[in-house]
């Protein structure tokens, strides 16, 4: 398989919010000098200092959106650290930000319509038995969760009553 710039996903910054109340800008990662490389994503740390939560706060931002760009209004739920994204998908970079309950966006630098934006497929992947993702409903269950939705994807791990198996 060869790489194309225009068939790719990634997140270059987040902001998130402190528990001071501040917004803290981190810029994850410059790409321009792996254009022919495929990109992934690892998050490494100690246990304990919140990579699942940061995970699981980018998937509930995107759900989000995706909940305001099909109900064609901007609010959304005011819960989480994550308050905006700069990503770039297929070569075009969307960055969007959130203010109380409101999205804004900017696609390539100019201010536009959330209905504008190119939203990306999500598929989380961890193997920790213990943390606590989102995952989609069991086949048996009729009951129903904000991820099961067709853009969102969990692979790995689920501890289910003591019992750890695999997606």
């Amino acid at each position: 398989m060869i790489y194309n710039e225009k068939k790719s996903f990634w997140i270059s910054e987040l902001a998130i919010l402190s528990p001071l109340k501040d917004i803290n800008y981190i810029t994850i990662g410059s790409f321009d000098n792996t254009k022919e490389l495929p990109l992934y994503s690892v998050l490494i740390g100690t246990n304990g200092v919140g990579k699942s939560s940061l995970m699981r706060d980018i998937i509930d931002f995107f759900i989000d959106l995706y909940d305001c760009v099909d109900d064609s209004k901007s609010l959304s739920s005011n819960k989480g650290w994550i308050k905006g994204i700069k990503y770039h998908i297929d070569g075009i970079e969307c960055e969007i930000i959130k203010i109380g309950k409101k999205y804004f966006s900017k696609i390539n630098n100019h201010i536009r319509s959330l209905s504008d934006l190119r939203l990306p497929d999500l598929v989380a992947c961890n193997f920790g038995a213990f943390d606590k993702f989102p995952t989609q409903k069991i086949s048996s269950s009729i009951q129903t969760t904000r991820y099961d939705v067709p853009y969102y994807k969990y692979v790995g791990a689920v501890n289910s009553t003591s019992k750890c198996k695999f997606t």
